[in-house]
């Protein structure tokens, strides 16, 4: 039997306060305010930096504390509602429940709901009522999550299906905000709101009360019904619950799976909407197999809108495909986004079109120019400040609603300044210059590639006289953008003669490049590098094609052998059929007389092993290395030490190390590179590279210097390096578990719009730690930085470029001289907060140091 409560609310109760406990809360709150100021005075009076920013941290703390006493002693109006459950069905919810905790994940199915009564201070309503929520954080506290079916075709709300669960599982007020901005926009966004809810006579707090999937949403968002499908999460439960949820399992899986839709009786019963789910159906099943465009099959509109939006609210979790629901319009006959389950959190350190998640995303959505037009466009729009400020003045009254009644179960403060920080990334990323690097080939074509991950079109060349050469808007040139898994893919385009011409002469370029980032009007300019012809350049030519007599040629694979034993080489080798260049373990070849192995096409495989290693050195250290170009195989690099090597002296003078890669993809393992007197011990130019294991020590100036390439480097040692341990510019990187000791410069620097990611690395006994400068984007998980002068350096050193970013989090700092040097309009972001300051010429105060 279930006793019937009274439909007041604890809530209404908490508003009957006498004028003696309004005045408990005033003394109340001033004393916690008085008591932390005068703590916070005296602690800044002796501390220093970092104890100011605690102080700031709990002032902001006590003001909050503050705020959410008076939230809870006057609370706003809300709606109550009872959910009676009789015992036995309440038995079955509990029985799941303990299999859920038990499972570490909750599985459902329509046969776990049980019938219950919903009654308001106006209904009584029929219901049927289950636990929802896939992760066990629905069901840790006491507020359990809830999916709820009103019966016999009423509504509450207008809603006959909706969810109850704790706000804090979609991140507080944050969720309800995300729906707003939605709405606004003319998107499709479910009801949200906060409801007082009791369960079987049990208080138990403010609730969210979330919308979910049936006509009633298609029809309060202003369109048509139509169908809501989504791509069937079965196999992803049932292949993480056979492998224990292990990493990656989900990447490429959604893209793979059924898609279904939601009320999949009501639509087969129903002959309109089955003709319109089988429509969306061919239409998803037909683009993901390469058969329509996205413009055919998405609303390109509605699609930018939400991507863009959630890269200004810091949406991650709603883009994963499984998590993002489809409505097929059947008006347009294309699919438009319905936002779910979107977990707005933390900061933006990455648009949507810079994901490298496999799972995240529409596959193809972003290569499509129309969208990514579209796209930008709205990025520029929602990123004005004006924007942020607009749609807060409009909910204003509403948003103090919601962080009251959120204040009434625990202590919470709305911030929105993480949104506007948020704009501030986006417009940094879409100012970022120069976007593109032109130059002319020896084929007497343009060459270009980006430097940015947005989209570029190229519009025009002109000349110093700003007339306009070669126009390209009649036929739209776009170069591919730059991404952090590939080298930048270059667009090639025919050039008049009159220009290639003038570019063959003496003098300075007097070209440029006219371009603009898709979808926005500012146009802007880079230079055309010009390609100096030198007739009597036979540098190459010199290069002897015979083999040395030690070496083995083995036609039916196309090698060239260097077997185990003492070799030496007294002039330049190129190979220059395609041919690869194999070592066999324990092969030792000595490089005099300035020799160098050049590899042209081809590629190098030293197979050394831990006690029968490969060497590469040069007895006279005048030897001129390794050189490897233009090969599309992957060389492979064990157990082979690079010893005593200086740069190539009858090569080009712009080949700077005495291990070179040029467009040539490279993978290196348990190897050493040491005592090289080059400019780069090792130098790779737009290439992949992965480097494991190895070891660095003793270089002349920078040990390791990677250009416009795309890699990683774990677990490796550098030591003693006259210049920087690890320089890096144009490029992706991936840096994890790397240790540099006595780096006589930077230990990890990046320029020239590269972005790099580090996670516990180690700096000691450096000049300095970590260097973000020209565009670049630094950032630092669990490192550690000691005995260094200078920790972080944040600046721009080109003018051609803009300012850096470094963000840091939880870097250990142990004595240092100086903790960083931000130059203005650069930012440090370090532990979440932003340090921007107005030091200037930077770049020289790093050099004297």
């Amino acid at each position: 039997m279930i006793v019937h409560q009274t439909h007041q609310s604890p809530l209404f109760k908490l508003r009957k306060l006498t004028s003696s406990q309004h005045k408990v809360k005033k003394v109340i709150i001033a004393g916690l305010i008085l008591s932390n100021l005068f703590f916070g005075c005296l602690v800044l009076f002796f501390g220093r930096q970092k104890i100011s920013l605690l102080i700031r941290q709990i002032t902001g703390q006590v003001l909050t504390q503050a705020n959410s006493i008076s939230y809870r002693l006057n609370p706003p109006p809300v709606e109550h509602l009872d959910i009676d459950i009789p015992f036995e069905n309440w038995q079955q919810i509990v029985n799941k429940r303990h299999q859920a905790l038990e499972d570490g994940v909750l599985i459902t199915s329509d046969d776990d709901f049980v019938t219950a009564e919903l009654r308001t201070k106006e209904q009584k309503l029929p219901i049927k009522i289950r636990l929802k929520g896939d992760w066990t954080d629905h069901l840790e506290n006491s507020k359990w999550s809830f999916r709820v079916q009103i019966k016999n075709n009423q509504t509450y709300m207008g809603m006959r299906y909706f969810s109850l669960q704790d706000p804090q599982t979609r991140v507080m007020a944050n969720e309800w905000l995300f729906y707003q901005a939605l709405r606004q926009a003319g998107l499709i966004a479910l009801r949200y709101d906060l409801v007082d809810v009791s369960v079987n006579g049990e208080h138990k707090g403010i609730y969210a009360i979330e919308e979910h999937f049936s006509k009633e949403l298609i029809e309060n968002n202003q369109r048509r019904e139509g169908p809501i499908i989504k791509f069937s999460e079965d196999r992803l439960w049932q292949i993480n619950l056979a492998y224990e949820f292990q990493e990656g399992l989900e990447d490429g899986l959604a893209w793979q799976s059924p898609i279904e839709p939601f009320k999949e009786n009501q639509i087969a019963n129903s002959p309109e909407l089955a003709a319109e789910f089988n429509q969306a159906l061919s239409l998803l099943e037909n683009y993901r197999h390469g058969r329509k465009q996205a413009a055919e099959v998405f609303d390109i509109d509605s699609w930018a809108k939400f991507y863009a939006l959630s890269d200004v609210f810091n949406v991650k979790h709603g883009l994963q495909i499984f998590n993002i629901r489809l409505y097929y319009n059947p008006i347009t006959g294309l699919i438009e986004p319905v936002a779910y389950d979107n977990q707005i959190e933390g900061r933006t350190y990455q648009l949507s079109i810079e994901s490298d998640t496999l799972h995240q995303n529409l596959p193809g959505l972003f290569e499509d120019h129309d969208f990514q037009a579209h796209y930008l466009s709205y990025l520029n729009q929602y990123s004005q400040k004006t924007y942020l400020d607009n749609l807060f003045d409009q909910l204003d009254q509403k948003l103090s609603r919601i962080t009251k009644l959120l204040n009434y179960d625990q202590i919470y403060n709305f911030t929105p300044e993480i949104f506007y920080q948020n704009q501030k990334f986006i417009r940094q990323k879409l100012t970022e210059l120069p976007a593109v690097q032109a130059s002319l080939n020896n084929h007497h074509q343009l060459e270009l590639f980006a430097l940015t991950e947005l989209p570029v079109q190229v519009l025009f060349l002109s000349d110093n006289h700003q007339q306009i050469v070669v126009d390209w808007t009649k036929e739209p040139s776009y170069i591919p953008r730059a991404t952090r898994q590939a080298v930048p893919e270059i667009v090639q385009l025919p050039l008049p003669d009159n220009v290639v011409s003038d570019l063959s002469s003496s003098g300075p370029s007097e070209y440029q490049i006219t371009y603009r980032l898709l979808g926005l009007n500012e146009e802007h300019q880079v230079p055309l590098r010009r390609w100096i012809i030198d007739e009597t350049d036979s540098r190459l030519t010199q290069a002897s094609i015979q083999k040395p007599g030690f070496v083995i040629y083995s036609p039916s694979n196309n090698s060239y052998i260097v077997p185990a034993g003492q070799w030496q080489l007294s002039r330049d080798w190129q190979i220059d059929s395609g041919a690869k260049l194999v070592f066999n373990a324990g092969a030792s070849l000595d490089l005099t007389q300035n020799a160098t192995l050049v590899i042209n096409h081809g590629s190098v495989d030293m197979n050394g092993e831990a006690d029968a290693p490969i060497h590469i050195y040069s007895s006279d250290k005048t030897g001129g290395g390794l050189v490897v170009m233009n090969s599309h195989d992957i060389s492979q690099i064990w157990y082979t030490f690079f010893d005593g090597l200086a740069s190539p002296q009858t090569l080009s003078q712009s080949i700077l190390g005495s291990v070179t890669f040029y467009q040539s993809p490279v993978a290196i393992n348990q190897s050493q590179f040491s005592s090289n007197s080059s400019e780069d011990g090792l130098n790779i130019v737009r290439s992949k590279f992965e480097i494991e294991n190895s070891k660095f020590t003793q270089t002349a100036s920078d040990a390791f210097d990677a250009d416009f390439s795309t890699g990683s480097i774990t677990n490796t040692i550098f030591i003693h390096t006259g210049n920087d341990a690890i320089d890096v510019s144009g490029s992706q990187v991936e840096i994890s578990n790397v240790s540099i000791v006595q780096a006589g410069d930077k230990g990890i620097s990046a320029g020239e719009v590269s972005r790099v990611q580090v996670e516990e690395t180690t700096i000691s006994d450096s000049n300095i730690g970590f260097a973000s400068k020209d565009n670049s984007e630094l950032t630092i998980r669990l490192g550690k930085i000691e005995n260094t002068k200078l920790g972080f350096a944040v600046y721009q050193k080109k003018p051609e470029y803009g300012p850096a970013r470094l963000i840091d989090w939880n870097t250990t700092i142990n004595n240092l001289e100086k903790q960083w040097l931000i130059e203005k309009n650069s930012i440090l972001t370090y532990n979440g907060n932003d340090y921007i300051q107005n030091e200037e010429n930077v770049y020289q105060q790093v050099l004297d140091l």
